[in-house]
Formats: structure tokens, sequence, C-alpha cells
């Protein structure tokens, strides 16, 4: 079912666009690898695609990554 939503999706962007599917899928991939490595890179910022809305990291995500980083720091002053 979600092949079919995607057909459906980058056939509309397409027309809208006047570009092919085909052209639609390959930018849709290029930036959902950037999305995607933008979120793990650790920046969490929040990333807008034209057409498609806005992607982030989930929240709990964010506050886990910053309670790792401090506790490491805590350990790190610890050993000092």
């Amino acid at each position: 079912m979600e092949k079919v939503m995607n057909k459906a999706l980058f056939e509309d962007v397409a027309l809208k666009t006047k570009v092919t599917p085909r052209t639609v899928e390959e930018i849709f991939k290029v930036v959902c690898g950037f999305t995607a490595k933008t979120i793990k890179e650790g920046n969490f910022e929040t990333v807008m695609i034209p057409f498609f809305g806005k992607f982030k990291a989930p929240a709990k995500r964010v506050q886990n990554r910053f309670n790792k980083r401090n506790h490491i720091h805590e350990i790190i002053r610890s050993n000092s």
C-alpha cells in the first residue's frame, strides 16, 4: 500500500511541477537522504521539504541524545 501511496504522491507533485514522476521520486530519495543525515548528525534541526512538509527528530530521541551526552560529560569530570 505504501508504494501505491508514494506513486500517487509522486504523480501529483509531478503534475504540479511539470516534471516526470520518476524525477520527483529521484529528488525525493536524495532529499530523504539529506534529511536523515541532518537529523542523525545531531543537529536536530527541522528540515523543510517543499511540497512534502517539515521533518524533525522526535522529541524523545532528542532528549535521550542530550541525556547521554550529559552523562558522558559527568563521567569524564568525575574521573578527572
